[in-house]
């Protein structure tokens, strides 16, 4: 088990890695209320669309098992837990390869 006090410097370096990221792409950028909440122009349909299914599958893993849980009970919490570690889980990994290295 790591120690808590590691995983608050991870969790801080991370955090100041990410905040440093941003300030050094924000630097001299003007925009306005509309580019900012928007971002109106600036992805194509692809960005807007693999954005779109990830925050869709946020939701899924978030809701998902309490969902569950409520509707079904404990042996379809049992179930679902199966469902995700023996199928869901290995085809995505199946996904990731091939996605890794297109034929194309």
């Amino acid at each position: 088990m790591i120690e808590s006090s590691i995983a608050y410097l991870l969790l801080l370096v991370t955090l100041v890695f990410f905040a440093w990221l941003g300030y050094r792409e924000s630097v001299g950028k003007e925009l306005d209320n509309d580019e900012f909440l928007s971002a109106r122009g600036s992805q194509n349909w692809v960005m807007i669309g693999l954005s779109l299914f990830a925050s869709g599958m946020g939701v899924w893993i978030l809701f998902g098992p309490s969902e569950v849980g409520y509707y079904g009970g404990f042996y379809d919490v049992i179930g679902y837990d199966f469902e995700m570690k023996h199928i869901t889980i290995p085809e995505f990994a199946k996904g990731g390869s091939i996605t890794s290295h297109p034929s194309f």
